[in-house]
């Protein structure tokens, strides 16, 4: 990961990480996220010197990555200033991250929640 986040400068929004989400407009796939749906993803950052929740928003396209497909996929880049800089702690151990997307909003009758990604995290301040 390193290696990845040095790189966040080519990036034209200095993102530092992508998260990418499946959508699909088959009505039978109920793993993937519906054509069109509006996206909310959760990043979690816990550790000693950093601790807060940033939520990022995206659109599922409406048209398949491929013609005449099913599925297409979208990518949502998190800043690498929300990544950079996360201490772990005096004990060794690395700090936490955590993603988890919706669709919809926590309002909304049909708002559907995806898994949580759980992950471990200590970069260095000017990366």
């Amino acid at each position: 990961m390193k290696t990845y986040l040095a790189e966040y400068a080519s990036n034209p929004h200095n993102e530092g990480l992508f998260i990418k989400i499946k959508g699909t407009n088959d009505p039978n796939d109920t793993n993937k996220v519906p054509f069109g749906s509006s996206i909310r993803l959760n990043l979690y950052i816990q550790s000693s010197n950093k601790n807060f929740t940033q939520t990022f928003s995206g659109l599922m396209p409406t048209h398949p990555d491929e013609m005449g497909g099913d599925t297409a996929t979208l990518f949502i880049g998190i800043d690498n200033n929300y990544l950079k800089g996360v201490f772990g702690y005096t004990n060794g151990y690395d700090g936490k991250i955590a993603l988890d997307y919706q669709i919809g909003n926590d309002a909304d009758i049909d708002v559907i929640y995806g898994g949580v990604w759980n992950g471990y995290i200590s970069t260095e301040p000017f990366a």
